[in-house]
Parts: C-alpha cells; sequence; structure tokens
C-alpha cells in the first residue's frame, strides 16, 4: 500500500522516496497546493470561502472554479489530509467547514519542495537560473 504523503515513504518511479509532482493533483493550475494553502491561512474554512479565496489566488489566468475545489477538497478528506464537519450555529444553511489534518500540513510541505523545483526549472527554462 502506498502511503498517504511523501514524507512518509511515498515512492514515485520517476524521482524515488521525495516529492515530486507525479501524484500529486493538477500540476496545471496548483489546484491542491492552492487549496491547502487557503486552509493553511485561515486555519480552517467553509467550500465557498476556500474557493473564493482559491479563485484569487491561482496561479494562471483562468482561475480555479468552485468545483474543481470542491472536488480536491473530497479528494483530501478522502486520503485524510483535511477532516470536515458541518457547521450549524450560524444564521442560513449548515456549512461544511475544513481543516487540515497533520498529514495535510506533510503535504502542504511536499507541494512547497515539488514547487520550488518548478520555479527552479522555468528559471533555468527562461535563462535567469544558475
Amino acid at each position: 500500500m502506498v502511503s498517504k504523503n511523501m514524507t512518509k515513504g511515498r515512492f514515485c518511479p520517476r524521482h524515488g522516496f521525495r516529492p515530486c509532482g507525479c501524484e500529486m493533483g493538477n500540476l496545471y493550475r496548483f489546484t491542491e497546493p492552492v487549496v491547502l494553502l487557503c486552509l493553511a491561512r485561515s486555519g480552517g474554512a467553509h467550500g465557498y470561502l476556500i474557493a473564493r479565496v482559491a479563485d484569487q489566488m491561482a496561479l494562471t489566468a483562468t482561475g480555479l472554479d468552485s468545483g474543481a475545489v470542491y472536488r480536491t477538497l473530497r479528494r483530501l478528506e478522502s486520503k485524510g489530509m483535511v477532516w470536515s464537519r458541518w457547521e450549524t450555529e450560524e444564521k442560513g444553511p449548515p456549512r461544511r467547514v475544513y481543516e487540515m489534518t497533520e498529514d495535510g500540513w506533510d503535504h502542504l510541505r511536499d507541494w512547497l519542495k515539488v514547487m520550488e523545483e518548478v520555479r527552479h526549472s522555468l528559471l533555468t527554462l527562461i535563462g535567469d537560473g544558475d
């Protein structure tokens, strides 16, 4: 069985035992790390707020649609990287509030390593790298 995150031993056939983007979600729009970063900054938030902030943090001109954010939240929750609870104390309908688990924090750290490698590759590609 594959471990939940790379810092605990996930193996990539291309990159060995180190963080890589091969199986870490959508690299093109970076949906997963943006969602995790929104949760890290907020300490926990409901899906609508996460989707709104994530769209503002999108790394491409196309932005992030709320459907992609909710799919990412469900996938992260199924992998144990976030957990959710229903908030019923505020006015209006109940809302699902998401928070990161320790595995989620580890996964965000893995993403930061991957994004640093992508940054280095892009700088090399355009001639500003080492």
